[in-house]
């Protein structure tokens, strides 16, 4: 199982840093319409050259979970957050703040300590039944819309908290039918052609534009470890209730899940306190790219 845990890890390193050079352009879009900052945003070479490190990221992403389970290949995501954090820093000409650094250690030693918790092995062959897929669909793209119908009415930290929250768990679900479709695709290429892919592209747009409004709250670090939080545990949870995929058994198992998430707590705290420092915003040049957009 070591090339899927490889893909997953230069998965997470691509999405990360597709994710720091998205957040440049996302902050300095002028205000608009959910959907017409998508249309805005793709008019900034630099936010495709984002978008582009992402699909390559999610491409690694979706090939390690064609051959191992979810509870194992989602929790590795985490890997690219003090890759993000380094990059949006330098990327907005500033230093990289300790509390930055030391919430996203907490983050990451929390989530990395659930790939030793989680099976590694799925028990059988991930299967989905239509009405099964239909609600996971329902569920998933009502949250997305009641996140960003509300995300309006909350302070920057809230706003980046509720948006990637609601974003992760619309990945999750991605997830959750990647996984479905790429293991039958291993017998069966034909098997893409199926109204799950659908379902999962159309999930995947909701989920990005939740994200990028959670960036535009300035609070990127914030938002990026909510989306590497919410995104694994939301697709494990489908794992462990539909898919097959083994819950850790035992006193241990449990006591090893509370103590990540004790490490996961004070680290989104600590994000969720740290400010953009004055002077980061983004250049001059690309705000009136994204203006003339």
């Amino acid at each position: 199982m070591t090339w899927p845990i490889l893909s997953a890890l230069a998965g997470a390193f691509c999405l990360a840093f597709g994710a720091a050079l998205q957040e440049r352009v996302a902050v300095g879009a002028p205000e608009g319409g959910r959907l017409r900052l998508l249309a805005t945003l793709a008019r900034s070479p630099r936010w495709i050259a984002g978008a582009a490190a992402s699909v390559a990221g999610v491409g690694l992403h979706l090939l390690a979970l064609s051959s191992a389970p979810l509870s194992l290949v989602q929790p590795l995501g985490v890997s690219g957050l003090l890759f993000a954090v380094v990059t949006a820093a330098f990327l907005a000409r500033r230093r990289v703040l300790a509390a930055e650094v030391t919430g996203a250690l907490f983050v990451t030693l929390g989530l990395g300590a659930l790939v030793l918790a989680m099976p590694h092995r799925a028990e059988a062959e991930p299967r989905l039944a239509s009405a099964t897929a239909l609600a996971l669909c329902a569920v998933a793209a009502g949250t997305v819309l009641i996140g960003l119908a509300v995300a309006g009415r909350l302070r920057p930290a809230g706003r980046a908290l509720l948006l990637a929250g609601v974003a992760g768990i619309s990945f999750g679900a991605v997830s959750a039918f990647a996984r479905v479709l790429g293991a039958a695709a291993k017998e069966d290429p034909g098997a893409l052609l199926h109204w799950h892919t659908a379902a999962a592209a159309g999930l995947a747009v909701l989920g990005g534009l939740a994200v990028q409004h959670a960036y535009r709250s300035g609070r990127f670090t914030l938002a990026f470890a909510t989306l590497l939080l919410a995104d694994p545990v939301a697709a494990a949870a489908i794992g462990l209730a539909f898919l097959g995929e083994p819950f850790p058994a035992g006193d241990l198992g449990l006591v090893w899940l509370l103590s990540s998430a004790a490490l996961i707590l004070p680290g989104v705290v600590l994000l969720a306190r740290t400010r953009r420092p004055a002077g980061s915003e983004l250049p001059q040049g690309e705000r009136n790219v994204a203006a003339r957009a």
